[in-house]
């Protein structure tokens, strides 16, 4: 199995996207995320549901279990990358 298989299929996020997964990954609140990302709570919010549609989960909840996850999987596709010996 080549390395290249090891990496999930996923849909393609924006950086912004990504940063936001992050901040949800994190348990950020929505206050939180806007402060961070230096936008509205609304744009949050809106944000959430934009990302619950486009991922086609059932909820914000599933969409931190997403996050968590994905983030998870990045870190183990970077380890398998890594040269033999390197850890």
């Amino acid at each position: 199995m080549s390395k290249e298989s090891l990496i999930p299929s996923r849909p393609a996020f924006s950086q912004a996207e990504r940063a936001f997964l992050f901040c949800i990954k994190n348990g950020l609140s929505n206050k939180q995320i806007a402060e961070q990302l230096n936008i509205a709570v609304k744009t949050v919010e809106a944000r959430k549901f934009n990302l619950v549609k486009k991922l086609n989960l059932n909820s914000t909840r599933e969409l931190l279990v997403f996050s968590v996850t994905y983030f998870f999987n990045m870190m183990i596709v970077i380890l398998t990358l890594l040269p033999d010996g390197i850890i």
